[in-house]
């Protein structure tokens, strides 16, 4: 439990707690003796939602089920000075002495939650310039993580829209990419992307299927919050080079 990462905390069947870990002191700023002996409901669970607490409890107790044990869900917390905070939570039951004691896993998620908030608010904000484009959009983080895309890129890459956000973009563009998001030991990531900026840069990219076919790449940097995003316009460039191929070949037999 001490070296855990999430917070643990245990409860007897009454709902009172046994134990807790130093990162559920740390989440909630409770000392350990300061708790323990103390109800669930009284010390991180926020008003709002003790009544369903405690109807838990006492169906849980002469039936032996409870919707909630087995499971990971997402729920409010709070803390020792009342402020809530959401959280991702798993109970496991476990028997000590013949009566039930509860373990719950506990982790702080207001950073993804705060992210996901965030990401929803760009979204809906450039969506529609994203839409409105003729080429495959695809906005990726410094991380090469995409974090958004429009129609067009799910059509071209055989992709629906969930398999790909928070995926790495070099599952769609293997070689290349990527790595221009990421700056070398001589440049800063700004001055690595500012040389791509404006410039037409010729790759492959893969779709679902495994297929690789041509593309071109236009990169343009967006700042936000959290740092630079970059996005991609991203042109199926398979004709234009069957064509160049036809002509080459044609000059060629002129010759």
């Amino acid at each position: 439990m001490d070296a855990a990462l999430d917070c643990i905390i245990m409860a007897d069947h009454q709902g009172r707690i046994i134990d807790l870990n130093p990162a559920a002191e740390q989440n909630f700023g409770y000392s350990r003796t300061a708790v323990i002996g103390k109800t669930v409901a009284e010390t991180i669970i926020p008003p709002a939602l003790r009544e369903a607490h405690e109807r838990g409890m006492a169906r849980y107790l002469p039936t032996g089920k409870a919707v909630v044990l087995g499971t990971r869900f997402e729920i409010t917390a709070m803390r020792a000075d009342g402020s809530e905070f959401p959280i991702e939570l798993a109970i496991t039951p476990a028997l000590v002495t013949d009566q039930p004691v509860f373990i719950a896993y506990l982790r702080d998620i207001t950073t993804r939650k705060d992210a996901e908030k965030h990401l929803a608010q760009m979204e809906g904000k450039y969506r529609w310039l994203l839409e409105a484009a003729p080429d495959a959009m695809v906005v990726v983080n410094e991380g090469g993580e995409i974090v958004l895309l429009n129609l067009q890129a799910e059509k071209q890459f055989g992709y629906r829209r969930d398999e790909l956000v928070g995926q790495q973009v070099n599952n769609i563009i293997p070689e290349g990419f990527a790595e221009r998001l990421v700056a070398d030991d001589l440049r800063s990531a700004a001055d690595a992307l500012a040389q791509q900026i404006g410039t037409g840069i010729e790759l492959i990219g893969r779709r679902k299927d495994g297929s690789a076919f041509p593309i071109e790449i236009m990169l343009s940097p967006l700042e936000n919050a959290e740092g630079t995003l970059v996005t991609a316009a991203i042109r199926d460039i398979t004709t234009r080079q069957e064509v160049e191929a036809h002509l080459v070949q044609k000059v060629e037999e002129l010759n």
